[in-house]
């Protein structure tokens, strides 16, 4: 059975070590944790009131984190439910059939190509650069990362003009080989980014 599309099912739930590394960048926090979202948005939509966010993209990890959450949730409500149902139902908010579905389709964990902190190298605007990721977000489509690169030493972005116009920390949408979807006008990727 196929999954329903990115961004179907009940938001999950972030990892104590990823709300850590946003708590202080009120960007990255969705409107959904902020209660201000559209209630049209059926991606945000869920049954508890406290809501989440998560970088993560599904996994069968991802899945049982859920109905742990699924259950300590239903367990304050008075409403117990075993471990092999909460599964299920988080499966099946996914658009699986069943658990056994959904664990055979899914990777066991999903390996994230870039992290905070890591030293990367690559080319902005065609300029080579060094400098570290400040931050690493989830695109909606679950197949982009919107980076923020601290640049070692500034980049002239600017290098053919008559004067000079640096830039020592960028944001870009990159996809998972660290390619820039959005174009220059000679049809070169707007950054690219790897691992130092």
């Amino acid at each position: 059975m196929k999954r329903a599309a990115a961004g179907a099912g009940r938001p999950r739930e972030c990892s104590l070590g990823e709300a850590q590394l946003f708590e202080n960048d009120p960007s990255v926090v969705s409107e959904a944790h902020h209660g201000n979202a559209d209630p049209m948005d059926s991606r945000l939509l869920s049954e508890s009131t406290d809501m989440t966010f998560s970088l993560d993209t599904v996994s069968a990890q991802t899945l049982k984190s859920e109905a742990r959450a699924l259950r300590e949730q239903r367990a304050r409500e008075g409403r117990l439910l075993t471990h092999g149902a909460a599964l299920e139902e988080v499966a099946r908010s996914h658009g699986y059939r069943d658990w056994n579905t959904a664990r055979a389709e899914l990777p066991d964990r999903f390996a994230v190509p870039f992290q905070v902190g890591m030293r990367v190298k690559g080319l902005y605007l065609e300029q080579p650069f060094r400098g570290v990721l400040l931050g690493v977000q989830l695109a909606v489509d679950m197949r982009h990362f919107t980076v923020v690169v601290q640049f070692d030493q500034p980049v002239n972005v600017t290098p053919d003009f008559m004067f000079a116009a640096t830039r020592q920390r960028v944001t870009a949408t990159v996809d998972m080989r660290g390619i820039s979807p959005a174009l220059r006008g000679n049809g070169q990727p707007q950054m690219r980014l790897l691992r130092e």
